[in-house]
């Protein structure tokens, strides 16, 4: 059985795709011999598993890898994916990331792929910056979240697995995200559009700063993750009641003035942070960039390199 590994990175159509795998699951073996159930029902990824490994449940990471993997056994599958978003960021430290991948790499015998989805460097600091204001965590106490992503990416590039880089930016445009994925895992062509679109309901960015400021004590008082199930119902909450006044509420001219003026103030200078962070970037950064969104798909050479390495081997 083979592995495929999808780590993100943010902002870049994780829950879409997963949406798409979670709901067609009898199609997917039947037609590609492909499991995918992750155990969050909810939001259809594999959080579990990034939960386990961040509070360095070893015993654990190797309980939910093995049950997915005979889950996926037992009903014929020759290939399985596992997806999180937050698996990306888990390559900020270079000995957690090594102890992540061997799981994996333990677990299925080295026969393991990974898929990055890379969304060009302004759009993603855009969004992902707005969503760190959601979660009361953007603290623009440095320019490095350019160098950042680009430090991730060349992480997973470097890995000694074969690492897929599909082009978010020009998927999207043709509405086959979900399609190419499908097509990366499977290895056969398909014309899978667009199931799902994770798309943030139009609020104010002033009113996001608010509410990211209140998950984030909530997260402290139940010690859960921003991204918790507990937090998320937290957040779904006040939405839904925004969401109930904010459009309902024509007549409320003057508070819709303020958010609107805080929120063009707050905007303008998260266009200001995002240009100079990506200014910051180096030549090789950049050039790295560039590769990776010359084409729908990259791969990382991992073949090529071993194939030659082998050929070195048997040439002494």
């Amino acid at each position: 059985m083979r592995a495929y590994v999808h780590v993100g990175m943010p902002k870049a159509g994780s829950t879409a795709i997963q949406l798409s795998l979670a709901t067609c699951k009898a199609d997917l073996l039947r037609t590609h011999g492909i499991y995918y159930c992750p155990s969050d029902s909810k939001f259809q990824n594999d959080f579990d598993i990034y939960c386990a490994h961040k509070g360095r449940r070893r015993s654990l990471v190797h309980d939910l890898l093995f049950a997915r993997q005979r889950a996926a056994a037992d009903l014929g599958a020759k290939k399985i994916v596992f997806s999180c978003e937050r698996f990306f960021e888990i390559a900020e430290n270079p000995d957690e990331f090594a102890e992540f991948i061997r799981h994996f790499e333990e677990m299925f015998e080295g026969s393991l792929e990974f898929v990055v989805v890379y969304r060009g460097l302004r759009s993603f600091i855009k969004s992902h910056a707005t969503q760190l204001l959601y979660n009361g965590g953007i603290t623009y106490g440095n320019m490095g979240l350019a160098f950042w992503i680009v430090r991730m990416l060349k992480a997973h590039y470097d890995l000694p697995f074969k690492v897929n880089f599909l082009n978010y930016d020009l998927a999207k445009r043709d509405a086959c995200l979900y399609g190419k994925f499908l097509e990366l895992v499977s290895g056969q062509r398909c014309h899978e559009k667009e199931r799902y679109e994770n798309i943030t309901p139009p609020r104010p960015l002033a009113y996001a700063a608010i509410l990211g400021q209140i998950c984030k004590l909530e997260s402290l008082f139940q010690s859960a993750d921003i991204n918790s199930p507990e937090i998320d119902s937290v957040r779904d909450s006040i939405n839904q009641r925004f969401d109930q006044l904010w459009l309902s509420g024509a007549e409320r001219k003057e508070e819709r003035e303020i958010l609107d003026t805080l929120s063009r103030a707050l905007d303008d200078r998260i266009e200001k942070y995002a240009d100079l962070s990506i200014k910051r970037l180096d030549d090789p950064g950049r050039a790295f960039l560039e590769k990776l969104g010359s084409s729908m798909i990259v791969e990382n050479g991992y073949d090529t390199k071993l194939r030659s390495h082998e050929r070195a081997v048997a040439a002494r």
